[in-house]
């Protein structure tokens, strides 16, 4: 769910800056090697998952629940990351590891123990499992949180931030991504599109090439206002809003890049998957008056504005009744791939790129 925040005097304000945001780690290792040539076929990422336990306690542990969401999360995001390229790019769970207890990778901020700092987590949490089989075996290795991730510190801080992971890190040492999430609301299926796109060498939109990444010719030509998968949502203009479910010519070319160096996309690495994501089921539920209340925890009484006419075009909207200038303040937000936008009897519409359509 990503959004613009209006006001009702009809003045677009700036885009708001909370939950927003993934950033990447830029300090790669130039002597990272790559593969020659990579041979033909479907791209499929071999992701394994790490749920923290601040994220797992919601679903009591329970694997059944969790696998349950986590497939329709994924198969969510595969709808973004099908229209990847020539050939369409899948994400396959090969492992699940639901957390119980704290662990030392997830470190938090001073003072404010909900933030999770982006890069001292990140570097840690690949510390934590870079030996392990796990780490091998998977092309991209991913912690799913329900912390805020955050950068800087307790002083001062960013918390705009809802992933951090390295530029071209797919199946290499620098793998490892992480992602927020809001349990039972999909809401980090975006942020997790983001990230693995970063992983699979996607600069965003409006940035420079990286040298370090074979023929990277970066996305300088591709402004991130057309709102494009890899740009800057804009859910409130009519103009851009069908972009948000697809990639830029410059996100094209750069993973058409990345593959012909890097050959472990065509090829099944994990040697043993126990994961069984159910194919076929998409987001069930999607309560947008809920997730208008968490988006939106820093306004009083925020409600969800219903109207037929955002909702077939994929889209909706949250409002808060004053703020602190007491104006009357609106949000437009995505509904993510997959989800149901069907308020009738029979439910039976789902959102596919940005139009609202009956289930295949």
């Amino acid at each position: 769910v990503v959004l613009l925040r209006y006001y009702l005097d009809g003045k677009k304000t700036e885009a708001l800056k909370r939950n927003q945001r993934d950033v990447s780690d830029l300090d790669a290792d130039r002597n990272t090697t790559y593969p020659v040539e990579r041979s033909g076929g479907t791209y499929v990422a071999e992701v394994y998952l790490v749920l923290d336990k601040y994220y797992s306690k919601v679903f009591k542990y329970k694997k059944e629940s969790i696998l349950d969401y986590i497939s329709r999360f994924i198969n969510s995001a595969n709808m973004y990351l099908n229209s990847i390229g020539s050939n369409s790019v899948t994400v396959k769970i090969v492992g699940l590891e639901i957390k119980k207890t704290k662990d030392k990778f997830l470190m938090r901020m001073k003072g404010r123990k909900d933030k999770l700092l982006a890069d001292e987590t990140l570097e840690q949490f690949r510390n934590s499992y870079g030996n392990s089989r796990e780490y091998k075996e998977s092309d991209l290795f991913m912690l799913m949180t329900r912390l805020d991730i955050a950068e800087g510190d307790d002083k001062s801080y960013d918390d705009s931030v809802t992933g951090f992971s390295m530029i071209g890190g797919a199946c290499t040492i620098y793998k490892a991504g992480s992602f927020e999430d809001e349990p039972h609301t999909y809401y980090g299926v975006y942020g997790f599109v983001r990230e693995v796109s970063h992983l699979l060498g996607i600069v965003d939109d409006g940035k420079g090439p990286y040298d370090w990444i074979p023929g990277n010719t970066g996305a300088r030509s591709c402004s991130p206002k057309n709102g494009y998968i890899m740009g800057t949502p804009d859910a409130g203009n009519p103009n851009v809003q069908y972009n948000h479910y697809h990639y830029s010519s410059c996100s094209l070319r750069q993973f058409e890049t990345f593959v012909r160096h890097q050959d472990c996309l065509t090829k099944l690495n994990y040697k043993s998957p126990k994961t069984n994501i159910a194919r076929g089921v998409l987001p069930d539920k999607y309560d947008m008056k809920h997730i208008c209340k968490i988006m939106h925890d820093d306004y009083e009484n925020v409600e969800y504005i219903f109207s037929a006419e955002r909702l077939q075009r994929c889209r909706f909207r949250c409002a808060s009744p004053k703020d602190f200038r007491n104006r009357f303040v609106q949000f437009e937000h995505f509904i993510e791939e997959g989800a149901p936008c069907d308020q009738s009897v029979r439910g039976d519409k789902v959102c596919r790129k940005g139009v609202c359509q009956r289930r295949r």
